[in-house]
């Protein structure tokens, strides 16, 4: 039997795919300088940007740190504007890579 998806590991891919869809239609940060400066390879962060992959831990924690460190005020601001709140982790999710 297949295990389901983590549903707050599925929230969190949403929201933060959400605020990378702000970062470049609303703000114009390039996806594909993006995907680079996280050293993902393009297609693998154009999937998880359109909603075709969700992501481990691991990576959705590399952009997500990655995207607060350079546009935090943005973000927060987006985050009001929306009604996101991404919830603290506990450290055995992002250590078992689920």
């Amino acid at each position: 039997m297949a295990r389901g998806i983590d549903p707050k590991r599925k929230k969190r891919n949403e929201d933060i795919r959400f605020l990378c869809n702000i970062l470049h239609n609303k703000y114009y940060v390039d996806i594909s300088k993006l995907a680079r400066a996280l050293k993902l390879q393009r297609q693998y962060y154009y999937d998880f940007v359109r909603g075709n992959r969700d992501l481990l831990y691991p990576n959705l924690l590399k952009i997500e740190t990655f995207i607060f460190d350079l546009y935090d005020a943005i973000l927060y601001q987006e985050m009001d504007l929306n009604n996101i709140h991404l919830d603290p982790l506990e450290e055995s999710q992002v250590e078992l890579n689920v």
